[in-house]
């Protein structure tokens, strides 16, 4: 719709639209908007950057983008083979390398777009792993082979679906010619494949397939919703996918866990494969992070209840929460010169006893001072100390 069509050019057929919206919502504090910088090089107007969006406390309340049929409880037809379950086999696929004797490839996080376990988290796509990240990496093979003609880089197609199959509600269904009015108010510029309503029935077909999609009929049509589409039975305890080995280590059964389960096993454990085996042990850290958050979880009363070292190390957090720890026998060092640390990061890093933190500094312990103070000192800078506190 931009540029000039029929001797009218965008400023000239939205201006009045513009100023409504401006008068009535923008002012009024119902609409925010901004201006898009990405398509400056495409000699586009600053009308036609404008992009708008609701405030978080009027989005939730907005009906979803279109209107589907209700129906409670119909009969759900699954695909031919649950794509979440075999990408979560992954973890568990990689063979030891050549010469390694615990470590396995997949724990190693060098094998792009696996899911793999790197320093014992569970990654996928280099990001840590949650419910959303593996149905987004669904989202995206979804549609990686739909093409749309003069497809906006800054609304991708995946996105888009995201956002209107996250906006639908309960028990509701929609029929795939449904989905026409959404991309062509997303892609006004597109022209959609023809015949239209075939590439919708495709597109939604292929969904269904890759789980993304829930699918039913009605009669001799189909209809779908936002669906895991898993195999596993409805109603499954934590007790069901969850072994403890010893007092710290319980395994996962990845035939049976819940996803949402396993977010958040892998947000307050530290996870590694043991022989052919998901397992996980609790890390104080990060447990004390979030155990407010997540100590209502049937998860995490499970753990809680069959671990002793899970129970003791709740225990020790809840003690020990609103006190101030002072670390004894601790080195910490600023250092100003970014080419210096992480000159030192390489040469310590591995020693187990060297953490770098945020910005500028790093912690040691004192006996690793001396090979600090030789590499610093071979680089050309000097070693000032600020203060020393001794403490009995």
């Amino acid at each position: 719709m931009g540029g000039n069509s029929w001797g009218i050019t965008f400023n000239q057929k939205y201006k009045t639209v513009f100023d409504n919206v401006r008068k009535n919502l923008i002012r009024r504090g119902i609409l925010l908007f901004d201006e898009s910088m990405d398509r400056i090089l495409d000699e586009k107007t600053i009308l036609e950057r404008q992009r708008f969006c609701f405030p978080p406390e009027f989005a939730c309340h907005l009906p979803p983008p279109i209107v589907g049929k209700e129906m409670n409880s119909p009969k759900i037809i699954l695909p031919p083979e649950n794509i979440l379950r075999k990408k979560l086999a992954e973890i568990l696929s990689a063979e030891p390398k050549a010469g390694a004797e615990s470590k396995t490839e997949a724990e190693s996080g060098n094998i792009k777009g696996r899911l793999h376990i790197k320093d014992g988290v569970l990654l996928i796509n280099n990001a840590k792993f949650t419910e959303k990240q593996l149905q987004s990496w669904n989202t995206s093979l979804w549609v990686n082979n739909i093409k749309i003609s003069k497809q906006s880089d800054s609304l991708p197609l995946g996105r888009l679906l995201d956002f209107f199959l996250d906006r639908m509600d309960a028990n509701q269904w929609f029929h795939p010619l449904s989905l026409i009015p959404l991309f062509e108010t997303a892609f006004p510029d597109s022209d959609l494949p023809d015949p239209v309503s075939d590439f919708m029935e495709t597109l939604c077909e292929k969904g269904w397939r890759r789980g993304c999609l829930a699918k039913t009929a009605a009669g001799k049509t189909f209809y779908y919703r936002p669906g895991k589409n898993d195999t596993i039975s409805p109603g499954l305890k934590p007790g069901d996918y969850l072994t403890a080995m010893d007092e710290n280590t319980f395994a996962v059964d990845l035939n049976l866990v819940e996803y949402k389960s396993l977010e958040i096993i892998t947000r307050i454990c530290r996870m590694q494969i043991t022989g052919s085996r998901l397992t996980g042990k609790i890390d104080f850290i990060r447990l004390s992070h979030c155990m407010e958050e997540i100590k209502q979880d049937p998860v995490f009363s499970w753990l809680h209840e069959h671990l002793a070292g899970v129970k003791d190390t709740a225990a020790l957090i809840i003690k020990r929460r609103n006190k101030t720890i002072i670390h004894q026998n601790v080195m910490m060092a600023k250092i100003s010169d970014l080419s210096l640390k992480i000159m030192i990061e390489k040469k310590f890093a591995a020693t187990g006893d060297f953490i770098s933190l945020n910005d500028a500094f790093i912690v040691f312990p004192p006996a690793l001072l001396p090979e600090i103070r030789k590499l610093t000192k071979k680089a050309g800078h000097v070693i000032k100390i600020a203060n020393r506190v001794e403490s009995d």
